[in-house]
């Protein structure tokens, strides 16, 4: 069969994770399986026991040395933060986390990857990110040809919210699609952070120009704050979902 990343004829793998391994920390049981449960209906649950996966989209070695180079480096910027300069800026609504010594080529393309993995998915959780031929290959290219592109290709915001409430944030929601005048982003919600990608340059909503990892090495992660970012969270649930106190 062919390998989606390469487009060769070799065998492929049976487990291939859309959202990788490292980012569930957190969201395991004890007998390390994950609950998949259903927000508008939380008795509708079933335990898995690794993360979502297809499989026999990826050969071996673009699962091992392609992909999994790039979360390898993923996994120590978002959760070991090594070798990163940091500077705070902040507003009533808002923390600004500014990382300088991020790898623009590597991170770009750990983040493109989740996007890319999302679309070519049979998964039901993904059903909203198409990317369609065109953008699927842009990603696709840019992935295997180690090409991150111009900052303004595939852009991506990262923030995450602050509150004194009991949110849901140790969860993984499954992906939304929006599109205002004319342009078309798709949004994660994974472990307490949202990931936000732009598709393409028309109508570019202005914060995927101002908050993105750029050339420069440089990314800003906005924390929302109280109510602002409580709103947030509700609006793309669907719904308003609190933990109880006794937790």
């Amino acid at each position: 069969m062919k390998c989606r990343l390469c487009l060769q004829e070799k065998d492929l793998i049976g487990t291939s994770h859309i959202i990788p391994n490292f980012m569930y920390k957190g969201l395991l049981d004890k007998n390390k399986k994950i609950v998949e449960t259903n927000l508008f209906n939380l008795k509708e649950a079933k335990y898995r026991p690794t993360g979502i996966y297809d499989k026999s989209i990826l050969c071996k070695q673009c699962d091992t040395k392609i992909i999994g180079a790039l979360e390898s480096y993923a996994a120590k910027i978002l959760f070991d933060k090594k070798d990163l300069v940091s500077t705070v800026e902040e507003d009533e609504h808002i923390i600004n986390l500014i990382f300088k010594g991020i790898e623009y080529k590597k991170f770009k393309l750990f983040l493109i990857s989740i996007l890319w993995r999302a679309s070519i998915s049979k998964q039901r959780m993904f059903d909203e990110v198409k990317l369609g031929a065109k953008y699927e290959e842009v990603a696709r290219k840019m992935i295997y040809e180690d090409n991150p592109g111009k900052r303004d290709e595939f852009s991506t915001c990262i923030f995450g919210l602050k509150s004194t409430e009991n949110l849901v944030t140790q969860t993984i929601v499954a992906p939304r699609r929006t599109k205002v005048d004319g342009n078309t982003s798709y949004m994660f919600y994974i472990n307490g952070l949202f990931y936000w990608f732009n598709i393409s340059a028309y109508n570019m909503q202005d914060v995927f120009k101002r908050i993105t990892i750029d050339e420069s090495n440089e990314m800003t992660i906005g924390i929302l704050k109280g109510k602002v970012g409580e709103d947030f969270l509700d609006s793309f649930l669907g719904r308003k979902l609190r933990l109880s106190k006794k937790f």
